[in-house]
């Protein structure tokens, strides 16, 4: 079936077999563009995507239920998302990150330890935090650059 279209761009995760059979997918958008900006797997068959959205967007996770996220406190333009994944496709966790002007992930993966790090281009101050609750977060930067953060899996 056609995967739903939620506004003007959206990001969609898929996952195949080795064989190249369609396993699940994962559409994440709202009524702005939201697009994919990395993606890493963890040597399991789950993994961590990272995606730049605006706004509230749902996410339709692989067995059809959704989940809505909504902006950082305080953010406007583009946040960040990160959406860590099961190999079943399940959500693990998400965390959205936003300042008060655009801000994209440039980059994802994990480290040798399995844990998360990325890199975000930020325009103005973005609170950075690594708890899995979007409350407990820290400010760390004022000026747009490159950030590594790192998240434990």
């Amino acid at each position: 079936p056609p995967l739903p279209n939620f506004g003007s761009q959206d990001a969609n995760v898929l996952a195949y077999t080795s064989g190249g059979a369609l396993r699940w997918v994962m559409t994440v958008g709202g009524t702005d563009n939201d697009q994919g900006r990395g993606i890493a797997g963890d040597g399991t068959g789950g993994g961590v995507v990272a995606v730049s959205v605006t706004g509230s967007v749902t996410i339709t996770k692989a067995d059809g239920t959704t989940i809505t996220s909504t902006p950082a406190g305080g953010s406007a333009g583009n946040d960040i998302l990160l959406i860590r994944f099961a190999a079943n496709g399940g959500i693990t966790w998400t965390k959205r990150y936003g300042g008060p002007a655009d801000d994209h992930p440039r980059g994802i993966g994990f480290d040798g330890n399995g844990n998360i790090v990325f890199s975000a281009v930020v325009t103005g101050s973005v609170a950075w935090g690594v708890a899995k609750s979007q409350s407990d977060r820290a400010a760390h930067d004022d000026r747009a650059r490159h950030h590594p953060l790192q998240l434990h899996g």
